[in-house]
């Protein structure tokens, strides 16, 4: 049987050694651990979190994202790799297109009130 590896959004690789002492090495973060998945709040003299971010992404190469960023990213994920968007457009289009034959039909059913 032949299997083919299948990726999740969620799935969450965890960092290497190096990778992890690459990032303890940016001035900013205090500790770093292998696999975090949450969120984390920082603040930094210079700025907030989004600096930190980018601090780590500019010393290491390695995806370090605030909330927003995450958010935007998961949402072109799901439109890129998977069927949602396909699904939703047409379940909105068989709404509609019942919707309006059910209200055609039953307008022109119904007796006329006078």
């Amino acid at each position: 049987m032949n299997f083919v590896a299948v990726k999740y959004m969620d799935e969450v690789q965890p960092l290497t050694e190096n990778d992890l002492y690459r990032v303890r090495g940016v001035d900013g973060v205090e500790w770093a651990t292998r696999i975090y998945r949450g969120s984390a709040k920082a603040k930094t003299p210079e700025g907030g979190f989004q600096a930190v971010c980018r601090r780590i992404r500019e010393r290491t190469g390695l995806a370090a994202m605030t909330r927003d960023e995450f958010i935007w990213k998961t949402i072109r994920c799901n439109l890129r790799n998977t069927g949602i968007p396909v699904n939703f457009g047409i379940t909105v289009g068989l709404a509609f297109i019942v919707g309006r034959s059910w209200r055609d039909r039953r307008s022109t059913s119904s007796p006329s009130r006078t």
